[in-house]
């Protein structure tokens, strides 16, 4: 069985923030709005996994149930991570 652990999505959460915070820097946040509201919903969803794990750390017999829904709360935040890059793409290429 696969298992996924409780920590990556918090460092996957993390630099997304970072990369969000150097594009305001660099200049590109204004171009990329749209789709920058998915990455942030993105990374709700990543915390809202880890806090999952984290809340059921301590209930064994509630662990199937911790990884089904640590697993939904990854799908979604990986799909809305994909829209937004998929959007930021083709907002970046109206540009030039």
């Amino acid at each position: 069985m696969v298992t996924i652990g409780s920590t990556e999505p918090l460092w996957v959460a993390t630099f997304i923030l970072v990369g969000i915070v150097l594009l305001k820097y660099s200049g590109y946040k204004d171009k990329l709005n749209r789709s920058l509201g998915f990455a942030v919903a993105s990374v709700l969803f990543m915390y809202l996994g880890s806090v999952t794990a984290m809340g059921f750390w301590n209930r064994p017999e509630l662990l199937g149930a911790q990884e089904a829904l640590t697993i939904i709360w990854q799908v979604i935040s990986w799909i809305l991570l994909l829209v937004s890059a998929f959007l930021a793409a083709s907002d970046l290429a109206k540009v030039k």
